[in-house]
């Protein structure tokens, strides 16, 4: 596919523990969703270049180090050049191992001597600031907002933490009716990889109390200029903390090796949750990384390449969690030591891992409210409409006689209903239920666990759900189902079979400028054997004899043997009428 290098915006993102380049298309319609055309990283750690293994004093970026980062930067110059983005679409952003370098102005120099760019150096404030933006796009804005209105009145505050190498960020949310944005930010030292050296530092000294007493007294500083009013949680009951950088990522996918569900069906982090219980976990998830450890090759390079293009080795061993790295499994205690003062500091709820950083909240922050708002699910499956997308999508809303996924979920489904229906009957039911997880939306930013989990389901049950898959495919389903609520799991199998209903009799997708065939009618009543959804169709003639197919296949998952968890498990009878008009 051939991009219009007028949308297309490349990022150079100097970190701490390496250096990326990311180019970045903006084009309609997926532009919320900040899709990456091309990404790669170089393992460059400019925060350990500044530490001597024989000298705790930190010394100026070695000339060795700064040749190779200029080698990076110049072939990053020549992919910008092989995809047409013109020097004035190119930003580099440094943070703060650049930052703080005791040669940090020389460093700057020898980059524009040699390449050419300007190396934009981005303060504390700033950095805060970018990682919160980062952090907005990775979520949708909406959920946001409901996680903190349990009052019914929306407003309040939302907080999101950054973990970075050098330093760590953490900032405010401020949520009302008029949308989501960041607040004041402060930046802490404790990034992983400098918390690591000093708790390497303390444990030979014999100082770990006091280091966990420096750490718990930062964060409470933090906090408190964050929130002079003094109101623990700033918002009420509880907070949602929302985390990303190299160091959260590396624990948050030690909890979902170790959740209940597994195999667990999601690969990517971004989107995974955990309540305050699980995430507080810290002896579980150090014995998690103690044990990848102790099956990890020397040679084992750093996970954190995004693109999962990193030329790391695949560890030996059954102990080896997916995408953590022996410098993130080595830094694991240190994080755990920032969690745990975290913990004693702000009142945290749940908490939401993210994949913002540097290139995600440079580029969301520069986006519209309107874009900014809309909800990444329902961007990422609008190419796949059709015409008829939007009355589809009412249609659906029609049977569900209660909110259970919320409109972005039945949009979605409405935007994919014809995709896949012209698909062998061997594969589509299996290509269906991975579509959001493996298949085309698997790198899609900002989706949340649940919601792939919702989509998927929803739309291997429109295409014949678990009876169509062949054997492969079902513990995938039963893990993906896993991630669900019982209720969640029958009314998703319900809705798959309504919507394949709405799909014979449309199976062009067009609704909207030719003559209504199907009208639905649903309500919970209460029937002979208990509760039931009553569904009054009413059909067009020369459409009925495929309507009374379909429901043969609604109508079953009413019976208590098809139930989530069986006759003794959850679900509704099911009793559908239908009349002609």
């Amino acid at each position: 596919m051939t991009h219009d290098p007028q949308h297309l915006r490349a990022l150079v993102d100097m970190g701490s523990n390496g250096i990326r380049l990311s180019i970045t298309t903006l084009s309609h319609p997926l532009t919320r969703l900040l899709p990456t055309l091309y990404l790669s990283r170089v393992p460059i750690s400019l925060y350990d270049a500044q530490y001597s293994p024989s000298s705790p004093t930190r010394v100026p970026i070695p000339a060795p180090t700064i040749t190779a980062v200029l080698s990076a930067l110049k072939r990053f110059r020549s992919v910008c050049a092989s995809f047409r983005i013109p020097d004035s679409q190119v930003t580099i952003l440094a943070t703060e191992a650049t930052r703080t370098a005791v040669n940090s102005a020389a460093f700057l120099a020898a980059i524009k001597e040699g390449t050419g760019w300007d190396v934009a150096l981005l303060s504390k404030a700033q950095e805060a600031e970018t990682g919160a933006w980062g952090v907005l796009s990775s979520v949708a804005l909406s959920s946001i907002s409901t996680s903190r209105s349990r009052d019914g009145k929306g407003g309040g505050r939302a907080v999101a933490l950054d973990v970075g190498g050098g330093s760590a960020q953490l900032s405010l949310f401020d949520v009302d009716g008029s949308g989501v944005k960041p607040g004041k930010g402060v930046s802490l030292p404790f990034g992983a990889a400098a918390l690591s050296r000093r708790l390497n530092e303390a444990k030979a000294q014999g100082t770990v109390g006091a280091l966990e007493a420096d750490v718990r007294q930062g964060v409470e500083g933090a906090w408190k200029e964050l929130n002079p009013s003094g109101d623990r949680d700033g918002a009420g009951e509880g907070i949602t903390l929302y985390v990303s950088g190299g160091g959260m990522r590396g624990w948050g996918f030690v909890l979902m090796a170790s959740h209940a569900v597994q195999p667990y069906p999601v690969a990517v982090v971004n989107g995974f949750s955990a309540d305050r219980s699980t995430f507080l976990s810290t002896d579980v998830v150090e014995a998690a990384a103690a044990a990848s450890l102790s099956t990890t090759t020397s040679d084992d390079d750093d996970d954190d390449s995004d693109s999962g293009s990193s030329s790391s080795k695949a560890n030996k061993g059954d102990n080896k969690i997916h995408r953590v790295s022996t410098r993130r499994a080595t830094q694991v205690p240190a994080v755990s030591l920032l969690i745990s003062a975290l913990s004693t500091v702000l009142p945290i709820d749940k908490v939401q891992f993210c994949q913002g950083g540097v290139r995600e909240g440079h580029f969301f922050s520069s986006l519209g409210p309107s874009i900014q708002a809309q909800h990444p699910l329902v961007v990422a499956t609008s190419p796949f409409a059709s015409p008829g997308a939007t009355r589809l999508a009412e249609l659906l809303a029609a049977a569900l006689p209660t909110e259970v996924f919320g409109g972005h979920a039945v949009q979605a489904l409405a935007q994919m209903m014809g995709h896949m229906a012209g698909w062998p009957k061997d594969v589509v039911a299996s290509a269906a239920l991975r579509f959001s997880t493996t298949g085309a939306l698997a790198a899609a930013h900002g989706l949340a666990h649940r919601d792939r989990a919702v989509l998927g389901v929803l739309l291997c049950e429109r295409h014949g759900g678990l009876g169509d898959l062949p054997p492969a495919e079902r513990q995938f389903y039963e893990s993906l189902v896993g991630l669900l609520t019982r209720e969640e799991r029958w009314w998703a199998g319900y809705l798959g079979r309504v919507a394949g209903m709405l799909g014979s009799v449309y199976p062009a997708g067009v609704v909207e400028g030719e003559k209504e065939r199907v009208k639905l009618k649903v309500h919970v009543g209460e029937g002979k054997k208990g509760p039931r959804v009553e569904v009054k169709i009413k059909v067009r003639e020369e459409w009925r004899g495929v309507v009374e197919d379909e429901i043969k296949t609604l109508e079953k998952i009413g019976k208590k043997k098809n139930w989530v968890g069986g006759r003794e498990g959850w679900g509704l009878g099911v009793k559908v009428t239908v009349d002609e008009w």
